[in-house]
């Protein structure tokens, strides 16, 4: 509910307050008093463009602050989405300073024009004149059917299962494309995995094959030099063998002549011993030594198709070639598993969807249900309103798609004379019945929902009498339950009001300004007179009005 609208420093308002009540309150005043500028204000605080020519003082920064209590419109989850305070008085506002630039806030932290229109939507509900496209929206009239159906619970699960349906089927198409990607390469991943798993590769490998290579290709040439420094060590007259027994008996003759001697005599032994274990070693592995060509083949052959597949892959090494192979597994393996998931996703798709079918099918056999007592109830409501012969009828027409609220399409047909063919609402309605129509469609469904504070602009243009009489009661029945705001000009309207505010220019100052003043009985007695015969209202027009007012 709307509690205060403060402006200042806003076109020809220098400063103006309005506190409007709950129930029903009216504002009336002459043309061009200023009543267009308050709802430019008011759309300030929805979000709305401004730029620095609306200030009513040009040095100064003009502020439209409204003040709303929230506690019953359920809007925790809204703030907390946004990632603002909740309060439950909340205030919007807006300041455009005098270089352009335009600020906006809730509850004192900067906001966006987007999180104010956000939040400002679920406040206000500003029905103009010719504002009334709302209600040709098709999802409009398909939630105001839902509003009078109770259908909350069960869009509710529909919603739930639509989401996860189509995160389902968001899934399922993604599988499908990585599908089609690796069966393209499935066949080529085969061979390259199969020419690895052909190789068998073992780790460091190629070290120990270029080894065997070269043991076998130079056998010859390794077991000559090993036999000839054997016969170097055994077999020549100045053979190492001879030299060293030569040292040992000469130092022999020495030692007794000199202690130190004994020393290097022991020092030889042992060189004498090593060089008999490397004769014995390097003889043994001479022969084993063979050369051997059919083996040298093989190796080579072997390290060939090792040097092949690297350069084929542009890799350096055989750990690169094992980690590939590892590689080429998975894509193999991860098309069976891909293929697999996609069985099992479409398995859930196919259960989510009968799900969806079950509880469309609930939605829409509600939503039929409550469509001949919309139908009877509007047809009485636009009776009231001067259209006696006016009919609407609601048509659901099932889709073949889910759609997010369900699988209805639908269509409003109007008609507003006796024996008139039915069109679609878009169509055939005029401004006026389309306001009319609006004002109905809200008086149903108010007992349904909380609704915001509803501001009506002049819906009551080109009506007068009984037909403004009678709007004037239904707005005062919605304000039994909810805020109602009506800028008009019928006396008959301006009568229902709980609290009546008149909207003047004051040219007392050195500029004029647009005030607002909450009339007192007599004073709304005569603001009414004269708005049902002019200037200095008679007696008997002040009469009316008396009527009117205990009405």
């Amino acid at each position: 509910m709307l509690i205060n609208f403060l402006i200042q420093n806003y076109a020809i308002i220098d400063r103006l307050e309005f506190q409007p009540q709950d129930g029903f309150t009216c504002i009336t005043g002459e043309t061009g008093a200023g009543k267009s500028i308050l709802l430019g204000a008011l759309g300030l605080v929805m979000g709305k463009r401004a730029d620095s020519k609306i200030l009513y003082h040009p040095d100064r920064k003009c502020l439209v602050e409204a003040v709303f209590k929230i506690e019953e419109y359920q809007l925790i989850a809204l703030f907390e989405s946004l990632e603002l305070d909740y309060s439950e008085e909340t205030i919007l506002r807006r300041e455009i300073l005098p270089n352009g630039k335009s600020r906006a806030f809730v509850n004192d932290s900067p906001v966006t024009l987007d999180t104010l229109k956000s939040i400002s939507a679920h406040l206000l509900d500003l029905h103009q004149q010719f504002d009334t496209q709302g209600i040709l929206d098709p999802s409009f009239q398909l939630d105001f059917v839902d509003k009078m159906a109770s259908t909350h619970a069960e869009l509710e699960i529909y919603v739930q299962h639509f989401k996860k349906w189509e995160q389902l089927q968001r899934k399922w198409n993604k599988i499908k494309v990585k599908i089609e990607e690796y069966a393209k390469e499935q066949d080529y991943n085969e061979f390259l995995l199969e020419e690895l798993i052909q190789l068998n590769i073992q780790q460091d490998e190629i070290q120990s094959l270029e080894m065997q290579r070269n043991t076998l290709y130079y056998a010859e040439e390794i077991s000559q030099s090993i036999l000839l420094s054997l016969q170097k060590i055994h077999e020549e007259d100045h053979s190492l063998e001879n030299q060293i027994r030569f040292i040992n008996q000469n130092l022999s003759k020495s030692k007794l002549r000199h202690p130190s001697i004994e020393q290097f005599l022991v020092q030889l032994s042992k060189i004498e011993e090593e060089l008999m274990d490397f004769s014995q070693n390097i003889s043994k592995f001479e022969s084993q030594l063979e050369s051997n060509p059919q083996k040298l083949s093989k190796v080579d052959a072997r390290l060939h198709q090792i040097y092949t597949l690297l350069k084929k892959h542009k890799l350096n090494s055989e750990e690169e070639l094992i980690s590939l192979q590892e590689t080429l597994e998975q894509k193999t393996n991860r098309l069976s598993q891909l293929e697999s998931l996609e069985i099992e996703t479409k398995n859930l798709i196919d259960h989510c969807q009968s799900e969806l079918e079950r509880v469309s099918d609930v939605l829409h056999k509600k939503r039929i249900s409550i469509i001949p007592e919309i139908e009877s109830r509007m047809k009485d409501l636009l009776a009231m309103l001067s259209i006696p012969n006016g009919s609407i009828r609601i048509e659901l027409i099932p889709l073949s798609e889910f759609q997010l609220n369900g699988k209805d399409q639908i269509k409003i047909w109007f008609s507003a004379n006796k024996g008139s063919r039915p069109d679609e609402l878009k169509n055939i309605a005029s401004g006026g019945e389309l306001s009319r129509i609006a004002l109905c469609l809200k008086s149903l469904v108010a007992d349904k929902m909380v609704l915001p504070t509803l501001l009506f602009d002049e819906i009551d243009q080109g009506v007068s009498g009984e037909v403004a009489h009678q709007m004037g009661k239904i707005m005062r029945n919605l304000a039994d339950k909810h805020q109602v705001i009506c800028i008009t000009h019928s006396a008959q309207i301006a009568a229902k009001g709980k609290k009546h505010f008149y909207i003047y220019k004051d040219h007392s100052g050195e500029k004029t300004q647009t005030k607002l003043k909450l009339l007192e009985q007599e004073e709304r007695a005569n603001e009414i007179a004269t708005m049902l015969s002019g200037q200095n209202p008679s007696a008997s027009a002040l009469a009316n009005a008396l009527e009117l007012l205990e009405q």
